[in-house]
């Protein structure tokens, strides 16, 4: 499983098997980054504490990437 399935599980498995927190973001495209983000901002207020760290994560890559490459946020 590589980085980006690992975060999707994570956000979308109330139980995931993997922790993923840690894990090195710069690891996986800016196109799968891309899909990453509308899975991440979709959650809910029920979402678990690894879901949450992984949302939080995606979003600051997101962030970062797009102000590395001289764009506004």
């Amino acid at each position: 499983m590589n980085t980006a399935e690992r975060l999707t599980r994570a956000l979308t498995d109330p139980a995931p098997p993997h922790d993923v927190r840690g894990i090195d973001l710069s690891r996986i495209s800016d196109e799968e980054l891309g899909d990453l983000l509308p899975v991440a901002y979709g959650l809910g207020r029920a979402a678990t504490p690894t879901a949450t760290w992984a949302r939080f994560a995606v979003e600051g890559a997101g962030c970062s990437r797009r102000s590395s490459r001289g764009r506004s946020p």
